[in-house]
C-alpha cells in the first residue's frame, strides 16, 4: 500500500544526498579555487565566501533529507493505521458472529452499579426523621 509515495519519496531522498554531495564538492572546489587567486596570501574570509554556495546547497539537501524522512514516517503511520482498522474489524466481525451482546451486557453492568450504589448509603446521607 502506497507504493507511489514511498517511491516518490525515495526519488527525492535520493535527489537530497545528492545535493548534499554536490554542495560538499562545490564548497571545496570553490574554497581552492579562492585561495589560489589571493597573489600568494590566503585570505579566510575570501574562501569562506566562496565555499558559501556550496555550504548552502549542503545545508538545503540535509533539510530535504529531514522531510523527506518525516514524508516516510507519515507513510508509515497511515500504512499501519490501515492494518490497525482491519484488525479493529476483523475482531468486531467475530464478537458479532459470537452471538455475544455488548449492549446488554453495558446496560445490565450500568443498572447492577446504579443499585450497588443505591444501598450503599453514607451516613450523613440518611434522610433525618
Amino acid at each position: 500500500m502506497y507504493g507511489t509515495a514511498r517511491f516518490f519519496l525515495t526519488l527525492l531522498e535520493v535527489m537530497a544526498w545528492l545535493a548534499v554531495f554536490a554542495g560538499v564538492v562545490i564548497a571545496f572546489v570553490l574554497g581552492v579555487q579562492a585561495s589560489k587567486t589571493g597573489f600568494g596570501q590566503v585570505s579566510t574570509s575570501v574562501v569562506m565566501i566562496a565555499a558559501m554556495p556550496g555550504a548552502i546547497c549542503s545545508v538545503i539537501g540535509i533539510w530535504s533529507v529531514v522531510l523527506v524522512q518525516v514524508g516516510r514516517a507519515n507513510v508509515d503511520i497511515a500504512d499501519m493505521t490501515h492494518d490497525l482498522l482491519v484488525l479493529s474489524r476483523k475482531q468486531l466481525e467475530a464478537i458479532n458472529s459470537s452471538g455475544f451482546n455488548r449492549s446488554m451486557d453495558i446496560d445490565s453492568a450500568a443498572e447492577s452499579q446504579r443499585k450497588q450504589e443505591h444501598l450503599n448509603i453514607e451516613p450523613t446521607q440518611w434522610p433525618r426523621i
